[in-house]
Parts: structure tokens; sequence; C-alpha cells
């Protein structure tokens, strides 16, 4: 820490501090470093928290995405694993397996459309 710095915090603190011959100027610096360091580390560890609630909120397993039911891209219509491996995404809690990252892009565009078809292929399927 420089002269320059210390000496503006020396500034700002209240005159009576700086006159009790019990409180040297140093002694006033080392206590604001401290309250300094305590801050930061409160933010610190508050940041911290906040994560890992966003984290165990993603990964909890009661929020699992509801699976995929087909074997057929909801798009193109082209059967999963053709073009390699299939492009899993999860769009409102429901798991979408795309052929390619670009039937992505068609989906985003009217996604209700493919959920309904999504729907109805699973019940076509399940009879």
């Amino acid at each position: 820490m420089n002269a320059a710095y210390c000496q503006t915090i020396l500034d700002i603190l209240p005159q009576t501090q700086l006159t009790d011959r019990r409180i040297g100027r140093k002694h006033v610096v080392m206590k604001l470093l401290k309250l300094v360091a305590s801050v930061t580390m409160a933010a610190a560890l508050v940041a911290v928290a906040v994560v890992r609630a966003d984290d165990s909120a993603t990964n909890n397993p009661a929020s699992k995405p509801i699976p995929y039911p087909l074997n057929t891209c909801p798009v193109s219509g082209d059967k999963l694993g053709e073009m390699g491996a299939p492009y899993v995404f999860v769009y409102q809690g429901q798991e979408i397996k795309f052929c390619c990252p670009d039937c992505k892009k068609d989906f985003l565009k009217d996604p209700q459309k493919y959920l309904n078809q999504i729907k109805a292929d699973a019940a076509k399927q399940q009879k």
C-alpha cells in the first residue's frame, strides 16, 4: 500500500481519534485494513453461496428433464444417430434431441408446434 493511500485514509478519519495518544496512525490504518478485508471476504462468501445455490437447483435430481420419447429428429424427421451423436437440448423441462444443431434453430422459431408433434408421435409409438 502506498503512502498517499494511507495518508488519504488518515485524512478521512475524525481528528479526535488521531489526537488520542493510545491510538497511533499505524494502528488506525491496520484497523481499517482489517475492516476492508472482512467486508471483501463477506462479499466473496455471499457470491459463492449464490453460485452454489444456482448449481444445486439445476443439478437437483427432482428437476431432471422429461426424457425424449422418440428416436427421430422432431424437425427433420431423420433417425437420430445417422449424422453422428444427437444434439440434446432441454426446453422448458423437456429434453429434445435433434439430428444436428441447425435443427435447434428451426425448433426455436415455433417450439409449440414441435412440442405438440413430439407428443403426438410419442402417443402413436405407444399404441
